[in-house]
């Protein structure tokens, strides 16, 4: 089902960029402000300044983020900094990084050129809504430097290990790239030229299905731009960068997004841990460590099992939903029976939308709610009274996000959060 194709990729010269860890970055959504500042200061040529530009005063329609990128693009191409490889392949990749409980863990993934394909096909299944905003951030750049910088994040099932195994053989030469990050993981690359070997990877995913992890929205750009793209890049805009990892890997996670609530008006603890026993069982806890206990055994059982964090004198509770409740019944949205079984979905539902009285559409404004990924960073906000409560929640797992594509159904905002992040300035796809 998937089309994967060879490309020769636009990479950083190492003769004349002797350490690719001040040139490459995280992925331009995860990258504050701050951070953006920092990448800018760290090398000239960090990638940052043609994913992630700055705007500047004075900036108009044509002169802005995007025509500086594509002038420096230019440049940097014409100065030998960003080379195009000589042979088109496929390109395996290696991180080492730390999760945040502290374990070590590496991941393999492919890079390669991917045949678009629209959702209808059901070659490429997506698990969550795109942004408007974000999509016309990519079209614009896209349009800009006819590049693909970054790599969209997909899975495939592996059962038979048959891709692993590839990858795995692949490893055992020397890589070409092997550098530090600025963030710390480790990061190699080995390109794959030969042909009967380039041919036997496309085989093995013939007939997969491909799921996306992270990139919706760069995927969603491109889809566009192959309608709106010039005759000139027809041919290549009906491509687009991917890097492809086995849902059987390990090394890889999906870690919570936890809500925290703020500035809601008539939430008050007493009324809300009442109103909550209505689908949960709510059982005070002792402190955030004997709460996250109560949401790991939960989730080893596959049960749903919350966190509330709670501005009062006894803060910290766990919410295990009732055996009785009947999710299909309880969840009245016209969704898919996956759906209808994610934590997160769940929490949505039951509780900011039953007790806190929350909408859809609000929730999705980011009304009176904060995303955050540490448990410890969400208590404190509310123990310090930056907020009033905090909904802990399991990650979502491999198997749900796969259920959920597979149902053709999407996920609530902020369902998934992959680790590792893909780095961008490992290789670029040149649309041309």
């Amino acid at each position: 089902m998937a089309t994967l194709t060879p490309f020769q990729a636009l990479r950083y010269d190492n003769k004349k960029i002797k350490d690719l860890g001040k040139v490459t970055a995280p992925p331009y959504d995860i990258i504050s402000p701050h951070d953006q500042d920092a990448y800018y200061n760290l090398h000239p040529n960090n990638i940052i300044r043609l994913d992630f530009g700055k705007a500047l005063a004075g900036d108009n329609d044509t002169t802005n983020k995007y025509s500086r990128a594509a002038k420096m693009l230019g440049l940097w191409r014409e100065q030998g900094i960003l080379k195009k490889d000589p042979k088109p392949g496929f390109y395996v990749i290696a991180q080492d990084f730390v999760t945040p409980l502290g374990k070590k863990m590496c991941f393999c993934g492919v890079y390669a050129a991917l045949k678009l394909e629209d959702y209808k096909t059901g070659v490429v299944k997506p698990h969550e809504k795109t942004l408007s905003h974000a999509k016309v951030d990519r079209m614009n750049l896209t349009k800009a430097t006819n590049t693909n910088f970054s790599p969209i994040f997909f899975l495939f099932d592996d059962t038979k290990n048959a891709v692993a195994k590839w990858m795995a053989k692949e490893m055992k030469k020397k890589p070409e790239f092997n550098f530090k990050a600025a963030t710390g993981e480790r990061h190699r690359l080995w390109p794959v030229t030969t042909a009967s070997t380039v041919k036997k990877l496309q085989t093995q995913l013939k007939k997969t299905p491909l799921y996306i992890a992270d990139g919706h929205h760069r995927y969603d750009t491109m889809l566009r731009f192959a309608k709106e793209a010039p005759k000139a890049l027809k041919k290549p805009a009906t491509l687009t960068f991917a890097c492809i990892a086995p849902f059987q890997s390990k090394g890889m996670i999906i870690l919570p997004t936890h809500r925290i609530i703020k500035d809601r008006k008539g939430l008050h603890p007493v009324q809300l841990l009442k109103s909550l026993e209505k689908s949960f069982d709510v059982k005070e806890q002792k402190d955030l460590k004997a709460v996250e206990a109560a949401m790991a055994k939960g989730a080893a059982a596959k049960k749903i099992v919350f966190g509330l964090v709670l501005n009062s004198a006894l803060p910290c509770y766990s919410l295990a939903l009732k055996a009785g409740v009947n999710l299909k019944k309880a969840i009245t949205d016209k969704r898919s029976d996956a759906y209808k079984g994610l934590d997160v979905a769940v929490l949505q539902a039951l509780v900011l939308e039953a007790c806190l009285g929350m909408t859809p559409e609000s929730i999705a404004l980011q009304e009176n709610i904060v995303f955050e990924k540490s448990a410890s960073k969400a208590e404190q906000m509310v123990l310090d009274g930056g907020a009033q409560a905090a909904f802990l929640i399991n990650p979502t797992r491999m198997d749900q996000l796969k259920a959920v594509s597979d149902a053709k159904d999407v996920m609530p905002q902020k369902s998934t959060y992959f680790l590792p992040k893909l780095l961008t300035g490992m290789a670029l796809r040149a649309i041309e």
